[in-house]
């Protein structure tokens, strides 16, 4: 699996409780993240999010839908 990711370049994370998460973003409301394997740094990756557009208001679907089945 890892090197079919890999070679698509596509990020993964592990050992997680995906229920809580659901349940976090089920309370708290879509909001940014930033995942890294390469910058370890939590300061620099919070300058780093705080580059991120907020989620308010934004409508996603239709770039993540498929225009046909």
């Amino acid at each position: 699996m890892q090197h079919f990711m890999e070679r698509d370049a596509v990020v993964g994370i592990s050992d997680i409780d995906t229920r809580a998460l659901v349940r976090h973003i089920r309370n708290k409301g879509a909001m940014n993240a930033i995942i890294s394997s390469s910058e370890l740094n939590v300061e620099i990756l919070k300058k780093e999010l705080e580059k991120v557009p907020s989620m308010d208001g934004l409508e996603l679907s239709s770039f993540v839908s498929t225009e046909k089945a």
